[in-house]
């Protein structure tokens, strides 16, 4: 089944139901949050959105290999 356009609670549910770990779940959906409020709010732009990204890459790398066990 698709994930698009779930909310971010039922996402969460969902990845967990998938094999998530709470962790790299609770993470990535915070990740999603701030580039929502930080799209959205203008504060934040550019290059600034660089360590966020780095870390995004890193829950992807955790997602990935927990949903493909």
């Amino acid at each position: 089944s698709s994930v698009l356009g779930l909310a971010y609670d039922d996402l969460a549910i969902e990845l967990q139901r998938r094999g998530a770990s709470p962790q790299s779940t609770r993470k990535f959906v915070e990740l999603m949050e701030t580039f929502d409020y930080e799209c959205f709010s203008g504060v934040v732009s550019g290059t600034d959105f660089e360590p966020q990204l780095d870390e995004l890459l890193v829950v992807l790398g955790h997602l990935e290999s927990e949903l493909c066990t």
